[in-house]
């Protein structure tokens, strides 16, 4: 799915390399968390995929307990169909991306 990257300042960008060490392997890190991935579906390192140099492909992170999540790509950019650069032909007026600010809008009631 298409989403609007604007530059590359917006990156996870840690204190030091010691907070990268002492991190847990990816897969027991709590949270959901987000990756730029490339074509094989791996995390990707490395400029197409990762357009903004961060670390492991990390684009965002969740809380354990979910309430929290940050994101550096841009989905607010792309909520309709006509801002993507490109889509399927028949999609709507609405982006694939509309359904998660239709989640939060049924989670606060």
């Amino acid at each position: 799915m298409e989403l609007m990257v604007t530059r590359s300042s917006e990156c996870c960008k840690w204190n030091s390399d010691v907070v990268m060490e002492r991190a847990p392997p990816k897969e027991k890190r709590p949270g959901s968390n987000e990756y730029y991935i490339d074509n094989r579906g791996a995390p990707a390192t490395t400029y197409p995929f990762n357009p903004n140099g961060s670390p492991e492909g990390i684009t965002g992170l969740t809380t354990p307990d979910g309430r929290f999540t940050i994101m550096m790509p841009h989905p607010e950019r792309v909520f309709r169909s006509s801002q993507m650069s490109w889509h399927p032909a028949g999609l709507g007026e609405d982006s694939p991306w509309m359904r998660m600010f239709r989640n939060a809008r049924k989670w606060v009631g």
